[in-house]
C-alpha cells in the first residue's frame, strides 16, 4: 500500500480549493484523475491496482503522483520514512557507600579487585573510584583477575607515579565487554595486539618525526586507519613526506588517497614505489639486467645439472 498522505482532513469528498486550482493550472488530466481517486481511497492506495482502476500504464500514473507533489497536493515523493528515535541512553549505575562497603566485606572478588588496586596506585580508593569498579565487576559482569589486567593497561599508560584514570578505566571496560573479552586467555590476546598496535603507531610518528608528544586524535584516527589497511610505517612515512612536499603542509586525506593508490597497484613497500616511480628508460634497463642474470644463471646451473629450488 502506498499513503500518500492527503494535505488536507479530508472527512468528505471535497477538493480543496487551493490544490485544484493547482491542478487546473498545469492541465493535466491525468493529474486531477489521480487526485479524485486519491480522495476518494483516503488518500491510501496500492499503485497497480490504481493503474488498473485508472487505466493508466506505469509512466503516466507515475507523472500525475509527482505533478501532484509539485502541485502540493499530496506529500513530496521519495520521502525518507521517518527515522527512528535514537536508543536511551544507558541509565546512570549508582551504590551507596553502604553498598560498596558491604561488598567490600562481603564479596571476596571484588574485595580483592579494589585491594589489588590499591597498590597498583599506591592508595585508597575513593568513594566514586569503588563506584567505578563496581559498575565494571557488578554490572558489566567482567572477572575480576580480567579488571586487573585492564587497571594494569590503563595505569602502565600514565606516566609517573602510574596515577590510574577511572573514567578511562570504565570507558575500557566497556570496549571489552562489548568485544567479548571477558576471560584471562582473551584479556591477554586483546593487550597484545594493543600493544602491537601502539608499537605500530609509535614507529609512524618516529617516521614522520612527531617526538615529545602524543599523537592528536585526527592523526591517531588517520594513522590507525593507514594501518588496518595493511600499509607499514615505511610506506606511511613516504606518502606522508610526499604529500608535505607536494601540498606544502600536512593533508592526511592526500596522504590516504596516495597509500590507495599503491595498494591498487599493488605497491607494497618504499621499495616497490622506488622501482615503480624509476623512469621508463631505468627500468627497462633494470628489467634488462635482471632478466640477462637469469638467463645466465639458469646455464649455468643446465651445465652443472642443477635447478634453482
Amino acid at each position: 500500500m502506498r499513503d500518500f498522505r492527503l494535505q488536507f482532513d479530508g472527512a468528505a469528498l471535497a477538493l480543496p480549493a487551493a490544490p485544484a486550482r493547482e491542478i487546473c493550472a498545469l492541465g493535466d488530466g491525468d493529474a486531477a484523475l489521480l487526485y479524485l481517486y486519491l480522495l476518494a481511497h483516503g488518500g491510501v492506495v496500492d499503485d497497480a491496482q490504481a493503474q488498473l482502476d485508472l487505466k493508466m500504464t506505469a509512466a503516466r500514473y507515475e507523472s500525475a503522483a509527482r505533478t501532484l507533489a509539485a502541485a502540493r497536493a499530496v506529500a513530496p515523493l521519495d520521502t525518507p520514512p521517518p527515522s527512528a528515535p535514537p536508543p536511551a541512553a544507558e541509565p546512570e549505575t549508582y551504590y551507596t557507600s553502604g553498598e560498596l562497603d558491604s561488598a567490600i566485606r562481603g564479596d571476596m572478588g571484588f574485595a580483592w579487585l579494589v585491594a589489588e588496586t590499591e597498590k597498583c596506585i599506591g592508595r585508597g580508593v575513593w568513594k566514586h573510584e569503588a563506584e567505578k569498579l563496581m559498575i565494571i565487576y557488578d554490572t558489566l559482569r567482567l572477572p575480576p583477575e580480567v579488571i586487573l589486567l585492564l587497571v594494569h593497561q590503563v595505569c602502565g599508560e600514565e606516566p609517573g607515579r602510574r596515577p590510574l584514570n577511572f573514567s578511562r578505566l570504565l570507558s575500557e571496560a566497556r570496549r571489552w565487554a562489548a568485544d567479548g573479552i571477558n576471560t584471562v586467555e582473551r584479556a591477554e590476546e586483546a593487550l597484545r595486539r594493543d600493544a602491537e598496535r601502539k608499537s605500530a603507531v609509535g614507529q609512524v610518528l618516529e617516521a614522520l618525526g612527531i617526538r615529545g608528544r602524543s599523537p592528536s586524535p585526527t592523526e591517531r584516527r588517520y594513522i590507525n586507519a593507514f594501518l588496518d589497511a595493511g600499509s607499514s610505517p615505511e610506506l606511511i612515512a613516504r606518502a606522508y613526506d610526499i604529500t608535505v612536499t607536494k601540498k606544502g603542509s600536512v593533508n592526511w586525506a592526500y596522504t590516504g588517497g596516495i597509500l590507495e593508490r599503491w595498494r591498487a597497484k599493488g605497491l607494497r613497500t618504499p621499495e616497490d614505489v622506488e622501482r615503480y616511480d624509476r623512469p621508463a628508460s631505468r627500468r627497462v634497463a633494470a628489467d634488462a639486467d635482471e632478466d640477462a642474470y637469469r638467463r645466465a644463471r639458469e646455464a649455468y646451473l643446465a651445465e652443472k645439472g642443477e635447478h634453482d629450488a
